[in-house]
């Protein structure tokens, strides 16, 4: 009895201390989340910024360059003028083109940054303990033992048996895909030989209507007919 009161009383403290640092850790994270928000908005706002800055200066070279080609086109000299002005116009745009990179490589990396954080935050929220109720443990303390030795032997055999059937599922899989890519290639390979077979009986077939062709002029004209290179000739 005295055990029970000195459990009972030893939870109860244990808790209270979890529920008051869980009480003081929550402001703190709130207002470090707010700065962390507020950070990453005045960055966005600043990229933004500066994006339509350099929107504006390449209108302005794109309207420069128009200008300085009208007047090119008022000189002797016209393709050379020409070429010069959009030589510096393409100079003027990479710079502007250089600092487009640079801002996407970093939204790129700050975006990839919160992507770990978010992932870090669920896995810390996943390991923190839930409040802990004295009255409950001390009542549910005798309601769940420790598994039996059976139990845990049955788990694993359990847990080996699902993980044979995925792995036996997983190589008919494979068997399927390669017995497919075996059937595909043999119905192509039969296709391929096919089409050759078609293309020599076509070229066959025209040989010997051009041969016939020639007998035909040949008996017209009274010109004696070749004699066949697998006959004798007298």
């Amino acid at each position: 009895m005295k055990s029970s009161c000195l459990l009972s009383r030893t939870l109860s403290v244990l808790a209270l201390g979890t529920l008051t640092l869980t009480a003081f850790a929550q402001p703190a994270n709130a207002v470090n989340e707010q700065a962390h928000q507020a950070e990453l908005q005045h960055g966005a706002q600043q990229r933004a910024k500066e994006r339509q800055e350099i929107a504006t200066q390449r209108a302005q070279i794109q309207q420069r360059k128009l200008e300085a080609e009208k007047e090119c086109w008022q000189r002797f000299a016209v393709e050379s003028c020409l070429r010069q002005v959009r030589s510096k116009a393409r100079e003027q745009d990479t710079v502007l083109h250089e600092r487009e990179l640079q801002l996407n490589s970093a939204e790129r990396q700050e975006k990839a940054a919160e992507r770990l954080r978010t992932i870090e935050q669920k896995r810390n929220e996943k390991r923190v303990p839930a409040p802990v109720n004295a009255t409950s443990r001390s009542q549910e303390s005798g309601a769940h033992p420790a598994k039996s030795q059976a139990d845990v032997e049955q788990a694993l055999s359990e847990r080996g048996t699902v993980a044979g059937e995925r792995a036996a599922a997983q190589a008919a899989r494979v068997q399927k895909h390669q017995a497919d890519t075996a059937s595909r290639e043999l119905t192509e390979a039969e296709r391929s030989a096919k089409a050759q077979k078609d293309t020599q009986d076509k070229q066959k077939a025209a040989q010997a209507r051009r041969a016939n062709k020639a007998n035909d002029i040949a008996n017209r004209k009274g010109v004696p007919l070749p004699i066949p290179s697998e006959l004798p000739k007298p």
